[in-house]
């Protein structure tokens, strides 16, 4: 399978807005919103879409968000958003998509890339490790 990582573009958001269903099931997804961050997002300099295509079909979706604080003395790439199809994981396309997170880490001058990822999430903690990550925080959140 011919799988290409290219910038999101307007017309993927439906198939986006599908694999974000997968990634996250259960949750009410407010299309109108996800929209708006969505398209507002495409032009901008610190976020970054990427989708992972065969063909016409977008089988794969990558957040990258480009951040400048203390703690990285500069600034770090961290991944928002990691999502594969479930009809095509184990076949490279999430490594495609971490591959492209890395280029653009070097590219933009990042000093690490980060990612959170759920504690229910075994089998993307083990991708991720496979990946050369490492456990090193728990990440807090108040809503």
């Amino acid at each position: 399978m011919q799988v290409m990582v290219v910038p999101a573009a307007p017309e993927h958001f439906e198939k986006v807005l599908t694999l974000l269903g997968q990634l996250w099931p259960g949750r009410e997804l407010v299309r109108e919103a996800i929209f708006k961050v969505y398209v507002d997002n495409l032009t901008s300099e610190v976020q970054k879409y990427y989708v992972a295509c065969t063909g016409d079909e977008v089988v794969g979706f990558i957040t990258l968000h480009i951040i400048t604080n203390l703690w990285a003395q500069g600034c770090l790439l961290h991944i928002e958003e990691l999502v594969v199809s479930e009809a095509c994981r184990s076949q490279g396309i999430g490594r495609k998509l971490i591959d492209q997170a890395f280029t653009l880490g070097k590219e933009r001058g990042c000093r690490s890339v980060e990612v959170t990822s759920a504690f229910h999430r075994g089998k993307a903690h083990h991708f991720y490790e496979a990946c050369g990550f490492e456990k090193k925080a728990y990440h807090f959140i108040h809503e």
